[in-house]
């Protein structure tokens, strides 16, 4: 998939496109999926340096609950003077967007039916 992202950094565009690509993977009995993502950004400064990839882990955790575990990292496949700009910015719109998504989830699934 591709689409436009803002961006708030001190250098370069205030947004930039981002093609991002997505394998589901399942657990043994249903007990759980991880969806891996790898996203490449365009029209930044170093964005042919690096690639973020992130995973998103569902597993069953007791009878009726489940555990959600987001992790993320940036691979520099090239030197980047940007790299700490880049890495801060990655784990900062991460965090961002990983607690929009549990509000969300927590509104959704309390709601009274």
């Amino acid at each position: 998939m591709e689409f436009r992202h803002p961006l708030s950094g001190p250098v370069g565009p205030s947004s930039t496109r981002i093609s991002k690509s997505q394998v589901l993977l399942t657990y043994p009995c249903n007990s759980g999926v991880i969806l891996k993502t790898t996203s490449t950004v365009h029209d930044v400064p170093g964005g042919g340096s690096f690639k973020v990839e992130d995973a998103i882990v569902v597993e069953k955790e007791g009878e009726e609950g489940v555990r959600v575990t987001v992790l993320v990292g940036v691979d520099f496949r090239k030197f980047s003077p940007l790299k700490s700009v880049i890495t801060k910015s990655t784990y900062q719109d991460t965090n961002l967007w990983f607690r929009k998504w549990r509000d969300a989830a927590e509104s959704y699934l309390t709601k009274p039916t």
